[in-house]
């Protein structure tokens, strides 16, 4: 960098290298939100994923209760048919009476699981679409996570190859600048979000918005050194 490098001809450069910054800036911004974005579409799927569960859940539990009530149809099937078969053996109306009654009041009671079942089954037919439903939406779901992972990797070589470029355009800009003001420039930007010049706004900062004393005004107007919003302590510039 020549000696003779006013701070006028520095500024106007920074300019310039303020561009390439707040490009840098946001493409990091953006490159630190994909995995916090990868793992919201995570989320997202798993709570797809827990809902088909809760699904085949139903459906099973729906499934057991069939089969425990079909079991429990068959056992009584069989005491009738037990008690059916004592009825030749036996040797007086009064206990010949007591096991129809008996058999009576069984059969009763597996009108009721007949019933019972029937409901299940319904059940079971009803769930069990529910689940094949789920299992498309399942597929569905997994594609799309697939493809916004696909999305978010592709995204990231963009913003790392996009950093990688603007850092080195950068180099060619800030080596014309005077090492003490770029060493300043730099110690600032790493402290205001990739924005370490302001712009002089109707004497307001641009950045922060506050009103400028006339005295900073004028500092800033010479274009001779350094000069900082005192609110902000951004390097402060006027539009020519």
């Amino acid at each position: 960098m020549p000696e003779t490098n006013t701070f006028k001809q520095d500024l106007q450069i920074l300019k310039d290298l303020q561009v390439l910054d707040k490009q840098i800036y946001d493409f990091s911004q953006e490159l630190m939100q994909v995995p916090v974005q990868q793992k919201v579409y995570e989320q997202e799927f798993e709570s797809v994923k827990k809902n088909f569960q809760a699904l085949e859940d139903k459906l099973k539990q729906a499934k057991l209760k069939q089969k425990e009530k079909e079991l429990d149809l068959g056992q009584k099937e069989e005491q009738i048919l037990k008690r059916q078969g004592q009825l030749n053996l036996v040797k007086t109306n009064e206990e010949y009476s007591a096991i129809r009654m008996e058999i009576a009041n069984m059969k009763a009671d597996n009108s009721v699981l007949e019933e019972a079942i029937l409901l299940l089954m319904d059940e079971v037919e009803v769930e069990t679409k529910q689940v094949n439903a789920g299992k498309e939406t399942m597929k569905l779901e997994e594609k799309k996570l697939a493809d916004r992972k696909t999305e978010l990797v592709q995204r990231e070589k963009e913003c790392r190859f996009q950093i990688d470029d603007l850092k080195s355009k950068r180099k060619a800009f800030i080596s014309q600048v005077n090492a003490e003001t770029a060493s300043f420039y730099e110690r600032i930007l790493a402290k205001k979000s990739g924005m370490a010049l302001a712009r002089i706004d109707s004497e307001n900062c641009s950045s922060c918005q506050m009103k400028l004393r006339a005295q900073v005004l004028n500092e800033v107007k010479l274009q001779e050194k350094i000069v900082l919003c005192e609110n902000c302590t951004r390097i402060l510039y006027e539009e020519n």
